[in-house]
């Protein structure tokens, strides 16, 4: 089976321990082979990936991420729709801070790949480098960031939502606009982060605290403390499990900075939620 993660957190010492302590989200089927796998994260501001080969049995990101400091981070297990294993076909794909992952095909943005492609600015097509639709369809919503002067802004969610919405709409890849088959992802530029729901279920979860107190006998005051004041956001393909909650088709959930969420529904492009 596929798998798709993101994580938003308040303090990047302690993301491997919401990894571990999640790590039945976390995993793939044992009995299930996949295409690759990749972990999208950020270090010093520039965002980082790392990958894994095709191969057979369980991928345990628990073990994956091992001591990563991160606050931000997209994983993704691949089972190949488009385009054979190789590295460039490995979610997440990176363009400048910017990271992405999908669920599903974008069968309506294959089916015109030349001109989607030909559409695209020069600096753009040279860093499309696979052969993947979730690849393709990363850069045409860079490309509208591009155009609304976001990429390298620190513009707010709303802003980004609104965008990226607008791009769906004329790329037709929501469900309203009569697609079905219109995927799922995960983008991020490690400020904020948003989740969108096409065909695959994507539910989020607001981690309040860490609770692996077996795991670290001898605590201070200090670490006490700090596991109290722990935050994170998760988001996941597939998940159905206490205290997850669904994103509803066609609609986009930004996870703020500040780890609120908002959620962006395609056809009124108006806000709800905290």
């Amino acid at each position: 089976m596929s798998r798709l993660i993101g994580v938003s957190c308040n303090d990047p010492v302690r993301f491997p321990r919401v990894v571990a302590m999640n790590r039945e989200i976390f995993r793939t089927d044992p009995a299930a082979a996949h295409d690759g796998c990749g972990f999208g994260y950020y270090s010093n501001g520039e965002a980082l990936l790392a990958v894994r080969p095709k191969g057979p049995g369980a991928v345990d990101y628990s073990q994956l991420v091992d001591d990563t400091r991160t606050a931000v981070a997209i994983m993704h297990v691949r089972r190949a729709t488009v385009g054979a294993w190789k590295r460039e076909n490995t979610h997440p794909f990176r363009f400048r801070r910017w990271l992405y992952a999908q669920a599903g095909t974008a069968a309506a943005v294959e089916a015109r790949r030349a001109a989607h492609l030909e559409s695209l600015p020069s600096f753009l097509q040279r860093n499309v480098q696979g052969e993947t639709d979730a690849e393709l369809v990363f850069h045409l919503l860079i490309n509208g960031l591009n155009q609304g002067g976001l990429v390298d802004s620190l513009a707010a969610g709303r802003a980004v939502a609104e965008n990226l919405l607008r791009s769906l709409g004329e790329l037709g890849l929501t469900r309203s606009s009569g697609n079905v088959d219109a995927p799922s992802f995960i983008i991020t530029n490690g400020r904020i982060m948003a989740g969108f729901t096409g065909s695959a279920e994507l539910s989020y979860f607001l981690q309040e605290g860490i609770h692996d107190l077996d795991s670290q006998p001898e605590r201070s005051q200090t670490e006490v403390d700090g596991d109290a004041r722990f935050r994170a956001v998760l988001i996941a393909d597939g998940v159905r499990a206490p205290g997850w909650q669904r994103i509803p088709p066609d609609t986009l959930l930004v996870i703020h900075e500040n780890l609120s969420v908002q959620a962006f529904p395609v056809q009124s492009q108006t806000a709800s939620g905290g």
